[in-house]
Parts: structure tokens; C-alpha cells; sequence
């Protein structure tokens, strides 16, 4: 939802381990960024960057970092293709 004082998107993932996040995102050099804070994780980590790039070809590329005790580690790296054949379909 929109967040009119941080004048930017802010969305909350919870989890089933007991932990969850608050994310702002925000444009930047055509990429979506999102930086959330995690509150709870057993594992130390505090905050979770996501750059989402949109590649030329419609696809999405998608890479984070884990801030884990203080120091920022790699996280995962993702590729999203369309699939032509899929369909929506709502019941």
C-alpha cells in the first residue's frame, strides 16, 4: 500500500516461523528496489535488500542480500520467464 509519510510502497510479509518483515521499495536506474525489515529471525538477519531488474525481452531478474549479523551476505538470485501457455483462471 501506498505510505504517504515515507512517500513510498510498503507491503508486510509474515511468516510461519515466527518472523516478519516490513518492506519500502522505490525506482531506481529502471530497477525495482525493495529493503525490508525483518523483526524475529532466529538466524540473525535484520534486513533483506531485493533488486528486481526488467529485462528487455519481458523477462524479470531478481537478486538479494541478507544483512546477517552486521554483514551483508548474498542471498538468492531468480529469473522469472512467462510462460505463453498459461492461463488465469479464477473459480
Amino acid at each position: 500500500m501506498w505510505d504517504a509519510e515515507k512517500e513510498s510502497l510498503v507491503s508486510w510479509y509474515f511468516t510461519t516461523s515466527w518472523f516478519y518483515t516490513q518492506a519500502t521499495m522505490h525506482f531506481e536506474d529502471g530497477n525495482l528496489i525493495s529493503l525490508e525489515d525483518v523483526t524475529g529471525n532466529e538466524n540473525g538477519i535484520t534486513q533483506v535488500k531485493a533488486v528486481i531488474e526488467f529485462l528487455p525481452n519481458g523477462d524479470l531478474h531478481n537478486t538479494s542480500q541478507y544483512l546477517m549479523h552486521g554483514n551483508w551476505v548474498a542471498g538468492h538470485e531468480i529469473y522469472y520467464k512467462e510462460d505463453p501457455n498459461a492461463k488465469v483462471l479464477f473459480k
